[in-house]
């Protein structure tokens, strides 16, 4: 059996394809999450999927609050 691998990029695809889904970033999903906030719209199961690739791509992109900080200011 072929062993698979996700990177930042890869886990990257898949965020957005729930942005694009649920019409909302990422940061704002699981802002909404852990404060145990409703979303109606994001099935139970979407939605731990949803954090945990979150999380996983945090780590892996270096996402602590320092780097999330700085590419936030870059956007805005």
């Amino acid at each position: 059996m072929e062993k698979r691998y996700y990177n930042a990029t890869s886990v990257e695809r898949i965020l957005r394809t729930f942005e694009r889904g649920y019409g909302m970033t990422s940061d704002d999903f699981y802002r909404a999450h852990v404060a145990g906030e409703e979303l109606p719209a994001v099935p139970a199961w979407h939605r731990q999927v949803w954090a945990g690739f979150y999380r996983a791509w945090l780590r892996m992109s270096g996402g602590g609050f320092a780097a999330r900080a700085e590419r936030e200011l870059e956007l805005a």
